[in-house]
């Protein structure tokens, strides 16, 4: 298992794994009073706005996301990530610096 670590998560998206891999489980929170939104992508290339989103996960300094999975999250081409103000997959609300904390377990 390698993990992906960054305590600086913005819109501006970043690359996990440039190869097929799984995602095993994540640990984020956000320092903001406001929700905030992790996006992961199945792509090779830092994710944008118009890219097609995977998932969406909700965050919120009163609700950690935490998570590990008894059965892998898939991800057939790449694991791309970034993080957003907006719930929406076209979203591109950058967030605070260092307002962010990820740590995402992966293959």
């Amino acid at each position: 298992m390698s993990v992906y670590r960054n305590v600086n998560l913005r819109s501006t998206g970043e690359v996990i794994k440039n190869s097929p891999g799984k995602v095993l489980g994540w640990d984020l929170c956000t320092t903001v009073a406001a929700e905030r939104f992790v996006k992961l992508y199945d792509q090779t290339t830092p994710p944008t706005a118009s890219d097609p989103v995977k998932i969406t996960i909700p965050i919120s300094n009163s609700a950690p996301a935490r998570i590990a999975f008894t059965r892998d999250l898939k991800f057939d081409v790449g694991i791309g990530i970034r993080a957003t103000t907006g719930s929406l997959d076209n979203d591109a609300g950058n967030p605070l610096a260092n307002s962010i904390f990820v740590n995402i377990f992966y293959e």
